[in-house]
Order: structure tokens, then sequence, then C-alpha cells
């Protein structure tokens, strides 16, 4: 498979990287496990013993989307998410990257303690976990000096300092190229250690910084995810399909609903923003709840189910929430109950299924879930594309029902109805919507000038109007175009 010239890690990242383009809504190793044994038989016949050894250690070719370096230009990867999704094993992953590639020389590594640090972050090979001794192959480990706090890669000629969160002031002085801190919003003193590691980070021209932390509610937590050149990852503990069931029904049954969990579990910021146009509070005052001895969410019969979509016009490189304007297409599944005689009909938002794609593979999606929930209509804003939306979903199924709607208002303006509706208690959630339900949190009218896009949130807004607003009202803030 590979040539002369490559060496068996060159020929596996060729590999790896060209089979993540070809599945990028999942890791390469869940693609192939689709195939059959015979298919991956003959697949695996294909490298050599050398190779099969580096397939094992390629992130490429285990690592979820979400979890792969972001392409383009940014300073600093935020990792906020849930407890076990996976932040850890990416941090350590990007470091291998970074000294391997000889991009960086000398990393920082930053956590609340020192013990922190050695156990989580560096971790004995001996020991079960996820830290830069376990995820580099034994013939890379690196030379390790606890008194000294460095980790020394003799062969790349680069090292990584340790540093604790609780002394601020070991971070002045020395400069890095890189860094990795982990669970800053623990630190007592948070703001400074920051403050110390940014001054520091003058060892290249294009210095990063990845952070790992579970969420809390902190000033720096909410400046950090809306710094510039800042890109966001949020995910929670359920993304990581390889954790045991039982632990996920265990957590489902002790966490799911409080705000411990939403923390803990989903990645949640558990603030309201002064301006925001939702509160947490309304929406989890009105959420559906699974059943504690069915796991099933009592949903009512519904009278009607759409989609609603925001579309992207292109692929965008980095795959989840930046500070920058994404590319993403928002697809929201709602539906609306029976409003019989002295009853108002309710809402129920179904599914979140927004991806980052090319357009036909946004349409497939769109097909997919239009007939999963059996709907009738798809709504999709058509200010950018409009003509080219309904060609794209009709080309894979023409007998897909489209409305085609033009905003002709800010985003505030055409989502305040919508607001109100969740005020007054007419729209649920069926289960937690972690990556929605942050935009909705977060939003403040103005952003979009910002170059900040709630595609979610838009999808959404477009589905509950169609459904609750009558066409007359829900004129006042778009222009329905035609019915395909």
């Amino acid at each position: 498979m590979g040539t002369p010239d490559e060496s068996p890690e060159d020929v596996v990242a060729r590999v790896s990287k060209a089979l993540a383009e070809k599945f990028p809504l999942e890791s390469v190793a869940a693609a192939l496990t689709g195939f059959s044994e015979q298919e991956k038989a003959i697949w695996l016949s294909s490298f050599t013993e050398a190779e099969k050894i580096a397939l094992e250690h390629s992130w490429e070719f285990w690592a979820r989307p979400d979890q792969r370096t972001p392409k383009g230009k940014w300073k600093n990867w935020v990792l906020c998410c849930g407890r076990a999704w996976g932040k850890t094993r990416t941090a350590s992953e990007w470091v291998r990257q970074k000294i391997t590639s000889g991009q960086c020389k000398h990393i920082a590594l930053v956590g609340p303690t020192a013990n922190d640090v050695r156990k989580v972050m560096v971790e004995d090979i001996r020991t079960f976990g996820s830290g830069i001794m376990q995820v580099f192959p034994t013939h890379d480990l690196p030379e390790y000096y606890p008194t000294r706090r460095m980790l020394y890669w003799p062969k790349y000629n680069a090292s990584c300092s340790l540093y604790s969160g609780e002394d601020p002031e070991m971070l002045r002085g020395p400069q890095h190229d890189g860094a990795w801190v982990d669970e800053i919003m623990r630190m007592k003193q948070q703001d400074m250690v920051w403050d110390m590691l940014q001054m520091g980070l003058r060892g290249a021209v294009n210095a990063q910084a990845i952070v790992t932390t579970t969420p809390k509610s902190t000033d720096l937590m909410r400046r950090l995810v809306k710094m510039p050149n800042t890109f966001v990852t949020y995910g929670k503990t359920f993304d990581n399909n390889v954790l045991p069931a039982d632990y996920l029904q265990m957590l489902t049954r002790e966490y799911k609903g409080t705000r411990q969990g939403e923390q803990e579990l989903f990645g949640a910021i558990l603030d309201d923003i002064q301006g925001a146009l939702w509160t947490r509070e309304v929406i989890n005052s009105n959420r559906l709840e699974q059943d504690s001895e069915t796991s099933l969410y009592k949903v009512p019969t519904l009278r009607r189910t759409v989609i609603g979509v925001d579309p992207q016009t292109g692929k965008n490189p980095d795959e989840k929430g930046s500070s920058e304007r994404k590319t993403l297409t928002g697809i929201v599944v709602a539906g609306v109950s029976e409003g019989a005689r002295g009853y108002i009909p309710h809402a129920y938002v179904l599914e979140d299924a927004s991806i980052n794609g090319y357009p036909a593979e946004w349409g497939k999606q769109i097909v997919k879930k239009y007939h999963q929930y059996n709907a009738s209509l798809v709504v999709c804003e058509g200010n950018q594309g409009g003509k080219m939306i309904p060609y794209i979903i009709n080309s894979i199924d023409s007998s897909v029902r489209i409305r085609v709607v033009t905003a002709t208002t800010k985003k505030h303006e055409r989502a305040q109805p919508v607001v109100n509706r969740y005020e007054q208690g007419q729209v649920h959630h069926v289960g937690v919507f972690g990556d929605l339900e942050h935009e909705m949190l977060s939003y403040e009218p103005g952003d979009e000038d910002k170059k900040r896009s709630p595609d979610r949130m838009d999808a959404l807004v477009w589905a509950i109007r169609e459904l609750l607003i009558t066409r007359t009202r829900a004129g006042a803030g778009f222009a329905i175009k035609r019915i395909i």
C-alpha cells in the first residue's frame, strides 16, 4: 500500500486521512464496523505488519470527527465537554502530533494541581487513562523527570514543562510554542494562570493552546468561549460511543435532568446570559423526561411533523462552534400535537440533526429525517442559495415537500414569537439537545453582526413558527416564496 519512501506511520496517516474525508460523520474505525468480516480482512491484508502496528496508534483512524484538530487558523481550541467525552485523550493526541511533527519544541502542560498534571495529563504508563505516556507508542515515549517537572524527547529535541495552577508565578518567564491547560475552571487563580500563560506563548509565530474543561459558570469561562480566533467544541458524555452501556444507564438514571447533570454530562455552562432570548429555566420547565421504567418519552400523538432547515452553501473545515462565522446546516425536527377544542396545541422538538457537510451530505440528511419522522414539510431559509435548496433535496427524493422562506427581519425579531411560545409552556424538548440549547441560551441580539450565526437555533425557529404561528402572523418575519 505504501511506497519505498514512506514509513509505516506515513502510510497509515495518508490512508486514515483519506478515509476520514470519506466518512466525515463518524470515526474511520466506526465506519469500518459496517463492513463484512471478509471485507475487513481483505482491507487489513493490504497492510504490512509494521503498518498494522502503526494503525493501532493512528489518532486519525480512531478519533471521532469532533475530536480531530480543527483546520484553519486558530489560537485557542476549547473542549467544553462533559465527563468521559474524551477530552484528555484528544489533548494528549494533539500534544503527540505537535511533538512528532516538529511543530512544537516546548509545550506547557498546566493542571489544577501538581498531582493532577502528573496523574491525568502525564500518567505512568502502567495506569489506566489517556495521558501522554499512554498515547505515545513505546518506541516514542519521552524521558520523564518528575523532580524537574519535564518530559523530554531526545529523538525530536522537544520537551513539555509541567505547571501547577496553584502557583501561576511558575509561568512567569518561560516561553512556549504550545500549551495544554486542563480543567482551568477548577483553578482558584484561573484568570492569572491564563494571563501568565498567554504572555509566555511567544516561542512561535502561531503558538496555539488547547483547553480541556468541564464547564463552570465563571467570568473566564464566558470570556474564553467568545475570544477571537478561538475554536470551541461542545460535547456531551453520551458522544463517546465506547463507554459501557451500564455506565451510561447509571449516569442517565442518577443525573439526567439535574443541574449537575447538565454541567457534568452535557457540557452546559449553567448561567443565563443577560440579553439572551431564552433562559435555562424556561427550557427546563417544559422538558419531557424519560419514563423511569421504560426509558421512553411520553410524547402525545402528533398531528403534523416538520423539519426546519438553515442551510449552508459549502463545507466548513471547522466542524463545530467557533467564534468566527461557521457554516453548519441547521436541521431540527419538531411536531405539533392535536389541538382539540378548548386545548392549545403544543410543539415538541424531537431531534437536532444538524451537520457540517457538502450540499449532497446535508441534502441526504434532510431526506433521511423527512422519511424517518413521516414529516409533512421541510421549511428552508432561502436567503442563501434559495433556488439551490429545492434542487438539491428533490434531486435526492422528488417526493419531499418543501417550503422556501426568506428572512426579512433580524434573527431576534423573528425568534421572539417562538420565545413567547416557550414562555407560555407550549414548546417541549423531548430530551436534552446540548448544542442546540447552547445556541439558544448564548445567542444575544446582534451576534450575527459579529459573524456568529446560530444555525441550529435558526432551524428551530423556522420549524416552530410553521407549527404554532399562523401564516398571517408568521409573515411578520419572513416572506413565503413557494411550496414545491
